[in-house]
């Protein structure tokens, strides 16, 4: 029932006629051996598989392969979810992403910024 409505979320979320703000990364569910191996849950993290250099999260440091685990507080278990994370903020925000790198917990501050035209990610 918890999953159901979290992909109507994110479907209305989707709909809306917002820009979600951006953040300059490709993200994709983390496998199980990636969240296993820091100790999170199967369910847990979603890892970036690329990160635009002139995106916000460029100048945060972010680097591929980093496993995600928190958006402002918030423990991440689907891209849905993060998109729907995303239509609270807007351009501007400052984010706190919580992070794991090598193994190591981190954390970096990201300020959100509008998606320049035509790019997608």
């Amino acid at each position: 029932m918890k999953g159901a409505f979290l992909v109507l979320l994110c479907l209305v979320s989707l709909l809306s006629g917002r820009d979600l703000p951006w953040l300059g990364v490709v993200l994709e569910k983390a496998g199980k051996e990636d969240a296993n191996a820091v100790g999170l849950g199967d369910a847990v993290g979603l890892k970036v598989a690329s990160v635009n250099p002139d995106g916000p999260c460029a100048k945060s440091m972010t680097q591929s392969g980093d496993l995600w685990w928190k958006f402002d507080g918030q423990i991440l278990i689907s891209k849905c979810q993060m998109v729907v994370l995303l239509r609270s903020r807007k351009a501007g925000d400052e984010v706190v992403v919580e992070f794991y790198r090598e193994g190591k917990l981190l954390s970096m501050q990201v300020v959100l910024a509008a998606r320049p035209d035509g790019l997608r990610n």
